[in-house]
């Protein structure tokens, strides 16, 4: 239960960095599969990456939100630092390998978040 929660905040974080809105539709189902549920999560889990982008942060800080979890930090700097966190745990786990890494930083990101991004994982741009 607490690993499906962790994931639906690390997936909100990736997405503002990266904009892939899946991640957070999937982690919102893999919630409810677990038994992790509330009205905003099961709406998170409906929404789509077509939905406008306001509505989407709302569904996800409502979701986050209910589920006790710390908001997406609306800092950029913040925001790079906490998603470093999560892919330097990623790395650690096995569940990412450097050379993805370095892929998704290199087509994913925009130039000022990936040198944030960089920064604070302390990889030289």
């Amino acid at each position: 239960m607490a690993e499906a929660r962790q994931t639906l905040h690390d997936a909100a974080v990736l997405w503002v960095l990266d904009g892939e809105y899946g991640r957070v539709v999937d982690a919102a189902v893999a919630c409810i599969e677990a038994g992790v549920t509330s009205s905003a999560v099961d709406v998170l889990a409906g929404s789509s990456p077509r939905d406008a982008y306001s509505e989407r942060q709302e569904m996800v800080t409502l979701a986050l939100d209910d589920l006790d979890l710390p908001p997406v930090p609306a800092d950029p700097d913040d925001l790079a630092r906490e998603g470093a966190r999560i892919l330097a745990w990623s790395l650690s786990r096995g569940d990412l390998s450097r050379s993805a890494l370095g892929s998704w930083m290199a087509q994913s990101l925009t130039c000022e978040t990936r040198d944030r991004v960089e920064s604070a994982l302390g990889v030289g741009a």
